[in-house]
């Protein structure tokens, strides 16, 4: 059998995100990523506050109404953007106009970790 630890396959650079997140989210339930980085979850250990957890699934306006009804419901403390997938087609932020407008007006930028954004809830 094969065991390596997780960071054996990561980057030096994820490596440090997922530490930061790790610490930041110790003592949270849940966390939420708006990326389309669903492995993160994992990688910290947390489940998404909101089914959406892969956020390539959202394709209407009616779901990206359920993603903030959900967000405001659990509110998620801390919030994940960016990252290096972020250019692999249409970036979140444009994709899903309703969902930025949430973020922007309900968190604020916490910390920029490399090529990734997290967020923290301010309302």
């Amino acid at each position: 059998a094969i065991k390596k630890n997780d960071s054996y396959y990561l980057d030096k650079d994820y490596i440090e995100l997922v530490d930061k997140l790790k610490y930041l989210t110790s003592d949270l339930d849940c966390f939420q990523a708006f990326n389309y980085e669903p492995s993160i979850y994992y990688l910290i250990n947390k489940k998404s506050c909101t089914k959406y957890y892969q956020i390539q699934s959202i394709g209407s306006k009616s779901d990206q109404k359920n993603f903030i009804g959900e967000m405001r419901i659990f509110k998620p403390k801390y919030l994940l953007t960016g990252g290096e997938y972020e250019n692999w087609g249409i970036k979140p932020s444009l994709r899903f106009p309703l969902i930025q407008d949430y973020i922007i007006t309900n968190y604020r930028m916490y910390k920029e970790v490399n090529s990734h954004k997290i967020w923290i809830l301010i309302k």
